[in-house]
């Protein structure tokens, strides 16, 4: 992700009014970006939070599915690290 990033601050300001509705929805419950289950076959199914889910849709609304992917993928990255690199 070393590509400019020209709406960086746009989608950041999007992404905390979705985050907000989230929160302020008594309805939802605000969790973490994914949730794993292990099945009793042995089969391990990742399932995102409703939130990122929201997320995610706002921007492939805004910018098409792939570019709307690679938003939120940068915005979830932005905001889990801080600007930081995870190992």
């Amino acid at each position: 992700m070393d590509t400019p990033w020209p709406t960086r601050e746009f989608d950041l300001r999007t992404a905390q009014k979705v985050i907000d509705s989230f929160i302020q929805d008594s309805d939802h419950t605000l969790v973490g970006v994914e949730e794993a289950h292990l099945q009793l076959e042995g089969n391990f199914n990742i399932s995102r939070a409703d939130w990122v889910v929201a997320l995610q849709e706002t921007f492939e609304k805004q910018y098409g599915e792939k570019r709307g992917r690679e938003v939120t993928d940068r915005v979830l990255t932005t905001l889990i690290t801080d600007g930081e690199i995870a190992h």
